[in-house]
């Protein structure tokens, strides 16, 4: 059987997001980078550090998906994550992190068969967490942080 469409659009998506982060990062100065749009909200480094971070959970998540029934999922703590200092992480750096672990999550999308979308794990956050559901969440978490990088830039003047 051929992925369905909703598949095919988020694998895609997934692979976009590379472009799309590339893009709205380029040329940005290390002041653009850093500031912060509100006191506790973050900036397009550290917007860019989670990523990065929050990718390798994400394909760690997928390959026991796959390669244990229904393993436990680790909830992703991002306020642990963000207590520690992202802000003089290089970004190019963290960049080429995410890039590196995004590939890896899209090529081993774009490889499942069909009931490996459906794989399930134990997410204490998700009820039926599958692989699709995972891909999805994941989908709407890169729009989410566009957003928020687009919404930076367009505050600045950037």
């Amino acid at each position: 059987m051929a992925k369905t469409q909703e598949q095919k659009k988020i694998t895609n998506d997934l692979v976009h997001t590379i472009e799309t982060l590339q893009a709205m990062t380029e040329g940005l100065g290390e002041v653009q980078l850093r500031t912060r749009p509100e006191e506790n909200k973050w900036s397009i480094k550290e917007i860019v550090a989670h990523l990065a971070a929050f990718e390798r959970v994400m394909v760690a998540r997928l390959k026991a998906m796959l390669t244990t029934d229904n393993p436990a999922i680790e909830r992703y703590d991002t306020l642990a994550w963000a207590a520690v200092d992202h802000i003089e992480e290089d970004i190019d750096e963290n960049l080429q992190k995410f890039i590196i672990a995004r590939k890896k999550t899209t090529d081993l999308l774009k490889k499942l068969k069909d009931k490996d979308w459906l794989r399930t794990g134990r997410h204490s956050e998700y009820q039926n967490y599958t692989i699709q559901k995972a891909a999805e969440l994941l989908d709407a978490h890169d729009r989410n942080h566009l957003k928020q990088i687009e919404n930076i830039k367009k505050r600045f003047g950037s």
